[in-house]
């Protein structure tokens, strides 16, 4: 049993008891194993998973099959990233491809009946960068053969990485549009596939070199449109910043999440990634239409989500910026953007190797435009033929044709030129590059006229013919494609303005509603509050109005229990008995003034109203005139009256006279009875 460290663990190959969950997690820690131990490790790893799988594995075959897929895939990156710190040393990808080939050749039944379009998508990559091309496009033709895969899940990877294998092996686009269309399909039919928007750009990128334009377009805005979609949502992840996108471009804007340093998240940086390759491949096919407007709008695009990112894909983009300038008739525009692309190399030395193109390109444009200075760029151009190592393969046909112009547009060495152009001519035809074949026939052509060598200029005529006539009637198609873009181009912009003209209604609309909803809220809060305080208001009134009941409660209780006892002395005093007690108490001096008051309290204690209404009726009766009209009304003789009053009983008399005369009455009226009468009054 193969034995893995990682750290201080030992991580053993899985049994058949615990396959399913080994499988899951080996598959979902890629990055963290070969950060530990290293790709060498890791992919040994993946090779033992590999060759340990059972022929009949328990559990669910497709989630085994996915599981193990994925290990597939992460065993192919283990040997591109190792390719890498070795300096593109291509013996790794043949040292790796020999495990894959075996499984794919053997008995094993779940790789036979199960795994084997993965297998074949694995071995065809392995054997694609180990330069082995008519093996792996062998391949997939095989796989294209096969009946479609059951499992959509499965099917929209394999069929993803196979259908770019196809492409790279051959030129021919069948095989490879019918593989791409197989993984869209899958996915349309619910598999799963982490980056959709890949699907369509591969998708449109394949109609395009087929010349299938309209497709090609249709796809790449679905792609912009999934990644459009996903830079809102997360944007909505990551910040309250509203999204937006502009009507005249249907530019995407959406606010890019930022690590703790400031860099950017991995999930914002791919998707700058693939929002960058959409707008390139747009602006590819935008150019090949002729809507050279379109593919700047596109390209300007592409631009400014790279500046975000880094300078990673600003070469590509300033070159693709010049041609579409070139295009356009505007040579100067063109070398800003070919001095953009060199400060960009400047800024990364590993990208020096493009030094070379930039030249070539700046090179041909100068001689489109300023043929007379061609004399100028020809030992430049011969310099790098002369130097090898400066250029590449897929370089040599643009070297040969940009050194045949300088020749031919200087006077006196068109017969030079010659070699030259047919060298590039030559290469073109071998890359099934019938532009740019076409435009060095042009050229040769008229460098066989201006030299006398109409023999091989006859020869050459109808194959230029031909080429003509068939670029023409592309051209033509190009432009009626070109025609129905730009009016369906012009409709979608007319949409989106609408559209946003309809959204900011909507936000206008729901900005008014949700004031209203915030004004009646207020409204509403103001009322309660009001409501509130009114209600602590009538409690602090009605608790005063309750200690205000509770004092009059406990004062009526004290009046009540005085009335009482009042009574209680009113019925003593009514007793006869009492009454002879109270008279035979009076019979004594009142001399003193505390008895003279007690006397006072008493009488009018049992006679409450009596000398209130007495007064009222004589208010001139002086103290000694109400002791005599009291003690009249006790029954008390003169006599007994002076005798209690310390005077003499003259005194009373002349007392009597003077209370008759100040009330007023007749000599018939006697006093004492006036005196109760009033009694009975009050």
């Amino acid at each position: 049993m193969l034995l893995f460290t990682a750290g201080c663990r030992r991580q053993s190959i899985p049994t058949t008891e615990n396959l399913k969950e080994s499988l899951r997690y080996y598959s979902s820690h890629f990055s963290q194993l070969s950060g530990e131990v290293g790709y060498d490790s890791v992919r040994t790893l993946y090779s033992g998973l590999m060759r340990s799988l059972p022929e009949h594995p328990s559990g669910e075959a497709d989630s085994i099959a996915i599981y193990m897929g994925r290990i597939m895939t992460y065993y192919y990156n283990c040997a591109i990233l190792k390719q890498r710190e070795s300096n593109g040393a291509t013996d790794i990808f043949r040292e790796a491809v020999r495990l894959p080939d075996s499984l794919l050749h053997s008995d094993h039944a779940f790789y036979r009946d199960v795994m084997r379009p993965e297998l074949l998508t694995l071995c065809a990559q392995l054997h694609m960068m180990a330069d082995d091309t008519t093996i792996a496009d062998s391949m997939a033709q095989a796989l294209a053969a096969m009946p479609v895969m059951a499992d959509d899940t499965r099917a929209v990877s394999v069929y993803h990485m196979m259908a770019w294998t196809a492409i790279f092996c051959c030129p021919a686009t069948d095989t490879a549009i019918r593989l791409q269309e197989r993984a869209v399909a899958a996915r349309e039919r619910g598999g799963v596939y982490k980056n959709e928007g890949s699907l369509y750009s591969r998708m449109s990128y394949f109609y395009q070199l087929a010349g299938r334009y309209e497709e090609a377009m249709r796809y790449i805005q679905r792609a912009i449109d999934y990644y459009t979609e996903l830079g809102r949502k997360q944007s909505a992840a990551a910040t309250s910043s509203a999204f937006a996108a502009n009507a005249a471009t249907s530019e995407p804007c959406f606010t890019l999440a930022r690590n703790a340093d400031g860099s950017l998240s991995a999930a914002s940086e791919s998707l700058l990634d693939n929002v960058i390759h959409a707008y390139g491949n747009l602006t590819a096919l935008y150019g090949i239409l002729g809507l050279c407007d379109k593919a700047l709008e596109a390209n300007a695009i592409a631009l400014r989500f790279a500046r975000e990112a880094s300078d990673n894909f600003l070469l590509d983009l300033y070159r693709m910026r010049a041609e579409c300038f070139r295009e356009a008739g505007q040579p100067d525009s063109c070398f800003v953007c070919l001095d953009s692309a060199l400060a960009v190399i400047g800024r990364q030395p590993q990208q020096r190797k493009y030094q070379t193109i930039i030249a070539l390109q700046r090179t041909g444009i100068l001689l489109d435009a300023y043929p007379d200075s061609a004399a100028h760029y020809i030992r430049t151009t011969q310099a790098y033929l002369a130097d090898s190592a400066m250029v590449t393969v897929r370089q040599l046909p643009r070297l040969f044709h940009v050194c045949g112009m300088a020749l031919y547009h200087t006077p006196s060495r068109k017969a030079e030129s010659i070699p030259y152009l047919e060298e590039a001519r030559r290469r073109y035809i071998v890359l099934n590059d019938p532009v740019n074949e076409a435009n060095v026939t042009d050229l040769l052509l008229n460098a066989y006229a201006e030299t006398g060598r109409y023999t091989r200029m006859g020869q050459l005529y109808p194959t230029y013919r031909l080429l003509r006539d068939s670029l023409f009637r592309e051209d033509r198609q190009r432009s009626v494609i070109a025609a129905n873009i730009r009016y369906e181009t012009g409709r979608k912009v007319r949409e989106n303005e609408l559209l946003t003209a309809e959204v900011q209604l909507k936000q206008r609309t729901l900005l008014y509603t949700w004031t209203l909803v915030g004004l009646l809220a207020a409204l509403l809060l103001s009322v309660v509050i009001y409501m509130r305080q009114r209600q602590r208001y009538h409690r602090r009134i009605s608790e005063v109005h309750l200690s205000q009941i509770s004092s009059l409660l406990n004062a009526h209780r004290q009046l009540h229990h005085h009335n009482n006892s009042l009574a209680h002395e009113l019925i003593m005093v009514s007793n006869p008995q009492t009454t002879t007690d109270m008279r035979a108490a009076i019979n004594t001096h009142l001399f003193n003034t505390d008895k003279e008051a007690d006397f006072r309290h008493s009488f009018a204690a049992f006679y409450p109203g009596y000398l209130p209404a007495l007064r009222r009726i004589c208010p001139d009766l002086t103290r000694t005139d109400e002791l005599v009209a009291m003690l009249l009304l006790l029954e008390l003789s003169n006599e007994k009256i002076a005798l209690t009053l310390g005077i003499t009983k003259a005194s009373v008399n002349k007392a009597r006279s003077r209370m008759r005369k100040r009330m007023g009455l007749e000599k018939e009226v006697k006093l004492e009875e006036f005196l109760k009468g009033v009694g009975e009054v009050s």
